[in-house]
Formats: structure tokens, C-alpha cells, sequence
């Protein structure tokens, strides 16, 4: 299945100015504004102090809340953002111990900021770790056990100074140069915390007084209609080049639609709109722009090779006379109105490496 993106761009205004070739001071640039309408607003905005649990989801979610690692988003390459560089065994940051226990190493960049101006630092990524690992604190203890997430593959996180971060592995974990800490504004929370770790989860920074370390800063949120986030001026890696975006969480399609087709939005993501209503957009004399992007709806069916029950498994033969059972093309044309294709491959379209690996593979069409 495939989600889709609509998306309108905007031709850039034009001005005349008096005096011809002589006025040499150009006019102000107009604020760059941006509308995105989302299917929902993003997990934990109900709470914010869900967002810095590893349980956090929406692509709205790194504008404002800053990360060390970012995924490009539909690939497989990963982009240091916080953090100076990604550990490899080539640059050293990522080092294997003979007891198979590892070390990986991760550095801020110079000036990252908190949005209120303090700096960030070692202390606020050990500060998350400690909350996150309190077992009186329900909610985040209950889906960690729930749910193993990577930190049950660390033993600690250590700080050799303000901005240098060594995390101790346990045991090989294969991702382990991706792992990116998340961060909780010490200066802010560490004293309510000490007073009474329960109460972290009502301190105003989880409601009305939140304070990120992304890109852009949160001015304004009203649950379940919007928010709206301007350019962090400070941010380390330059500053945005909008200057002013607001989400509007819209579950409704017809609405969402409705939006679009008058220019109230610029931008339509999550879960919609879906395949009929990017049909309807395509009939219509829209100038906009329709696109998929390879969602996370899907089912994976792993054939157990070893000892399998039946060993026809592992003939190829019967693999191939699965895919011919199937005619993909149509499944596509029907529930999907051409959108997405047919995938040879469990991978990434958008990788770099897609088409040399899929030169390699037998297809069956």
C-alpha cells in the first residue's frame, strides 16, 4: 500500500519599483509561509512529554524537537544533525571490544541551543536516559518493558564533557552507529524530577511551556486543531529558509481535500489523502502536485528455511509459482489506481542502491 502527498507550489511574487535602474536598494522579501494540513497531530502532542520516550511518531515531530540522527526521509541513508558525525569504524566513533561488548561515540555540534537560548549539552541527553529508565513513572516504564527498545543493548551513557557522549554496548547490535539519544532540557525539569519524578509528566513544559531544540520553535498549539512553529534563529546548522509553518490536523479527507483544491493548504501528508481523492485531485484543473511515498501498511512473510515443516519451502520453484498466483499489476491498478507499483524487492525505491541490487534479482512479472 502506498501513502500519498499532495503538495501546491507557490510561484514567487513580483514586484515594480520607482526609479528605475537607479533604485538600487531591493524591496524586503516577503515572509515564506507555509500551510501543511496533517491527518492527525502528531503522537504524544496530547502529552509532550511522550515525544522524548522513543515513542514518538508524524514527520511534523523533528521540525521542532531536535535529534543527533535523522533518517532521509523514504531511504535508507541517515544524516547527522545534532550530532557532528555518525559513528563508523572508519572514523573511529565506532569500536569493537574483544568480549564483543562495543563503544560508540557522539558529539554535539558547536551552539546547539535549547529555543530559550540555554545551551545544549551532555547533561540534558543523560538527564532523558535517567527519566527514561525510572520505573515509577508508568507510562514510560510499561511501554519500555512492553516493547524492548534499543537501550536494552546499553549498559550506560557517559559523558566525557559538555558536548562528547560514549555510549557502552552489552552486546553487538547491528545499528548501533544510528542510535540517537534522545534529549530532555535539564535546566527546566531536573528539579521538579528530584522533588518528585512523577510530576514530570504535569510540569508545564509537557503542556503550554515547551521548549524543543529543532529547527523551528513552537509558538502556539491548540490540541487537536494546530500548531504553529516559526524558524529558530539560532539553530547550529543555519537558519531555516521559511520562516513560518502551520499544521493543521485534519482527519477528514473530504476536508483536507476541500483545503488543498482552494490553496487554503500548501501541504498534505500523513495518512491521506488516499487514492481516490488524489484521482479526484488529478481530474480537477489543479496545479498542483501528487506523489506516494512507500508506507509502512504492509506484511511481511518470512519463509523459515532451517528445519522448515514442509520442505518445499526452500525450492525455489515453489516460490516462483507464488509470485505467478499473483497478478500484482492488477492489485495495484485496482486498489491503488496505478499509484506506488509493484515492488521486486523489500527495499527502499528512493535508495541509491535500488536499481544496481534489483539488476542482480530474478523478477517475476
Amino acid at each position: 500500500m502506498v501513502a500519498l502527498v499532495a503538495s501546491v507550489a507557490c510561484a514567487p511574487t513580483t514586484s515594480v519599483s520607482q526609479g528605475g535602474p537607479q533604485a538600487s536598494a531591493p524591496a524586503p522579501s516577503a515572509p515564506k509561509n507555509i500551510v501543511v494540513i496533517n491527518s492527525g497531530q502528531p503522537a504524544g502532542m496530547d502529552n509532550r512529554f511522550v515525544i522524548t520516550t522513543n515513542n514518538a511518531a508524524g514527520i511534523v515531530l523533528w521540525l521542532y524537537s531536535g535529534v543527533m540522527i535523522a533518517t532521509d526521509n523514504g531511504s535508507t541513508s541517515y544524516l547527522a544533525r545534532l550530532a557532528e558525525k555518525i559513528p563508523s569504524l572508519d572514523n573511529g566513533l565506532w569500536k569493537l571490544n574483544p568480549d564483543s561488548t562495543m563503544e560508540t561515540r557522539l558529539t554535539l555540534v558547536p551552539g546547539a541551543r535549547w529555543h530559550d537560548g540555554a545551551p545544549l549539552t551532555t547533561r540534558d541527553l543523560l538527564f532523558n536516559d535517567e527519566v527514561f529508565l525510572d520505573k515509577t513513572i508508568p507510562q514510560i516504564y510499561i511501554n519500555q518493558r512492553a516493547y524492548p527498545t534499543v537501550r536494552n543493548y546499553i549498559d550506560k551513557l557517559e559523558a566525557v564533557d559538555d558536548r562528547t557522549l560514549v555510549i557502552h554496548w552489552n552486546r553487538p547490535y547491528i545499528l548501533a552507529n544510528l542510535f540517537s539519544p534522545e534529549m530532555l532540557p535539564a535546566h527546566i525539569l531536573e528539579d521538579t524530577f528530584r522533588q518528585n519524578p512523577q510530576s514530570i509528566t504535569t510540569h508545564p513544559w509537557v503542556s503550554t511551556e515547551y521548549v524543543g531544540s529543532g529547527p523551528f520553535k513552537l509558538k502556539d498549539f491548540v490540541a487537536g486543531s494546530y500548531m504553529d512553529l516559526a524558524a529558530f534563529d539560532q539553530y547550529p546548522l543555519g537558519r531555516p529558509k521559511i520562516d513560518d509553518i502551520q499544521v493543521r490536523f485534519i482527519p477528514d479527507g473530504n476536508t483536507m481535500l476541500a483545503q488543498i483544491l482552494s490553496g487554503a493548504g500548501d501541504l498534505a501528508t500523513g495518512t491521506g489523502p488516499n487514492v481516490t481523492q488524489a484521482q479526484e485531485l488529478r481530474s480537477q484543473s489543479w496545479d498542483g502536485q501528487v506523489t506516494t511515498t512507500v508506507g509502512s501498511t504492509y506484511l511481511h512473510l518470512f519463509a523459515q528455511y532451517i528445519d522448515p515443516v514442509n520442505t518445499v519451502i526452500t525450492d525455489k520453484r515453489f516460490h516462483k509459482a507464488l509470485m505467478y498466483a499473483l497478478d500484482r499489476q492488477q492489485l495495484v491498478d485496482t486498489f491503488q489506481a496505478g499509484y506506488g507499483g509493484i515492488s521486486h524487492l523489500p527495499w527502499y525505491t528512493s535508495d541509491s542502491d535500488y536499481n544496481d541490487i534489483l539488476a542482480r534479482v530474478e523478477t517475476y512479472s
